[in-house]
């Protein structure tokens, strides 16, 4: 059904009240049509400050632990979604020996991964290896205790959970180092925009935001890392210079890269418009504005934190459909299953806003329809209510397949049994299965 009319028409009543030979048709299986909490087990962490990176293929997600003292050591965890049990790694992890030569190694002294604050963190696969990239940040060591910041990549392999080694990389070129950057990973490249240039105490003054990007390129046949391209500035002409991202989502099978923007201070929030979504072709490295349209909802404002996620529904659900109703499906999940021909590809983003005080901060999710012609319809998914009934806050967001997990601390059994959030672990997660 292709899009007619000004951007005023009722795309909503196009896509959503649609006749019954349009509509999916529900599944047998009444699990698939609530939200289902679940319990997490195994060596639950902190629920704070996780910095988490999904491997999508095998249901896994990893979740980064920063140092609480620049003298503690960070933390590696990894939670599998298939029978939501969190492994801690952080014991497990060895320093991969170098190779001096065929069939030597160098006896170096065994060594704890380093110290890191503010890192990005992204997956990479190479055949049957999967490693987690660790890029950037602020780097503390026992030659200097005031830490700094750096670009160094290092690797960390875990294709196997009960052994994982890590290494720091060797890189061609040099790069800016960036802090708390967004990243994204297409193919064999890793693709760094923003972040700021220093981390920044209670007395310091905040670090400055980098309005660049940098692209870090693995070559497979000659086995070796180098920085395609270095801090290229965001051209004026196209991105305005108040503009900063602040998380990237692969889109237009992995052609493209859909640029969402960053918390912007002195509120550090991020409020989203229609100048500040942004196209990112890799063919060409350019930016173009999204052209976004909203119906009866408003872009998300004032999110303290957010999520996105690439979301494309089960392909039986794509309409033209049969006649069978939905009617009894809640709200949300005919959001999320309902998807328009012109469009089997969106995004699913989900943020928090600043509580009320002595209230709970409640996850709000959007979607986002991706059309050709860089044209994007945003919907709200009224999923509030099934968040209020949860006995848990939910603090972290993932898309695994068919499935949306809300990663989350349990509540106190009553109002008297308050957990301080630094004291609260992860060890909850909500799901909603699409299959």
């Amino acid at each position: 059904m292709p899009l007619s009319g000004s951007p005023n028409d009722t795309v909503l009543d196009q896509y959503l009240d649609v006749t019954p030979s349009l509509r999916p048709k529900p599944s047998d299986s009444a699990y698939s049509n609530q939200w289902v909490l679940q319990d997490l087990t195994g060596n639950v962490p902190k629920i704070g400050g996780l910095i988490e990176a999904t491997d999508e293929i095998n249901g896994m997600v990893y979740m980064y632990a920063p140092p609480e003292t620049p003298k503690k050591n960070c933390s590696l965890f990894v939670l599998n979604t298939l029978d939501m049990k969190i492994q801690d790694l952080s014991n497990r992890l060895q320093q991969r020996k170098r190779r001096t030569s065929p069939g030597n190694t160098d006896p170096q002294e065994k060594k704890k991964f380093p110290i890191i604050d503010f890192p990005s963190l992204a997956i990479m696969k190479s055949g049957s290896s999967k490693f987690l990239a660790v890029i950037g940040g602020y780097i503390y060591s026992d030659e200097d205790s005031e830490g700094e910041a750096n670009s160094k990549l290092f690797l960390v392999d875990v294709s196997d959970h009960a052994q994982p080694q890590w290494w720091c990389q060797k890189v061609e070129g040099t790069a800016q180092p960036r802090l708390d950057a967004t990243v994204i990973v297409i193919n064999n490249k890793i693709y760094l925009f923003g972040g700021v240039d220093k981390a920044h105490g209670p007395t310091e003054s905040p670090g400055v935001q980098l309005r660049s990007y940098s692209i870090l390129e693995h070559d497979w046949v000659g086995q070796y890392w180098k920085w395609e391209a270095c801090d290229v500035p965001y051209p004026t002409k196209d991105v305005a210079e108040e503009i900063n991202f602040g998380y990237a989502v692969p889109v237009s099978r992995d052609n493209r890269i859909l640029l969402f923007p960053s918390r912007q201070a002195p509120s550090f929030e991020a409020t989203f418009t229609s100048k500040n979504i942004f196209f990112f072709d890799t063919q060409s490295q350019t930016f173009k504005l999204a052209k976004i349209t909203t119906e009866e909802v408003d872009l998300p404002q004032n999110l303290s934190s957010y999520y996105a996620s690439l979301f494309i529904p089960p392909p039986n659900n794509y309409p033209p459909g049969n006649n069978t109703e939905y009617s009894s499906f809640a709200p949300q999940k005919r959001r999320l299953l309902f998807t328009p021909i012109t469009s089997p590809e969106s995004v699913l983003v989900c943020g928090w806003r600043a509580p009320l005080e002595g209230g709970r901060s409640m996850p709000e999710i959007w979607r986002f329809f991706l059309f050709p012609n860089d044209r994007i319809i945003c919907l709200n998914v009224q999923a509030a209510d099934d968040f209020r009934r949860q006995r848990a806050d939910f603090h972290y967001f993932t898309v695994i397949d068919r499935s949306i997990y809300l990663l989350g601390s349990e509540d106190g059994v009553d109002q008297d049994d308050v957990i301080d959030i630094d004291d609260k672990v992860l060890d909850v997660c909500l799901e909603l299965s699409l299959a």
